[in-house]
């Protein structure tokens, strides 16, 4: 549903005709936009294959109005964040959690 939904975008990255990455994203409102998972295969990365894909989906977003892009990553994935923090993005809230 999600492919033809046009609230969602959905890109891939393919090197060789493999697919090597992929990302998307979902419209939460009229300017704001929610990232879906971004993935690049490990020997794949640090190629500027997630740049291209986080630039291409910042330039469609833009042309449907949108001036904010939202993510979540893990606080222990220290590559995720390091990544999303070279993309341009910044922490503007934290989420605490409490095993019980």
């Amino acid at each position: 549903r999600r492919f033809s939904n046009p609230k969602y975008l959905h890109l891939v990255a393919i090197v060789k005709h493999k697919i090597v990455g992929f990302t998307g994203a979902e419209l939460k409102s009229a300017r704001t936009a929610y990232m879906l998972k971004g993935f690049v295969e490990p020997t794949y990365r640090r190629k500027g294959i997630m740049r291209q894909m986080e630039h291409t989906l910042e330039k469609l977003l833009s042309e449907k109005g949108v001036t904010k892009l939202d993510l979540k990553v893990n606080s222990q994935n220290r590559e995720g964040r390091a990544t999303w923090k070279a993309l341009g993005f910044r922490t503007i809230q934290e989420t605490m959690r409490k095993e019980i």
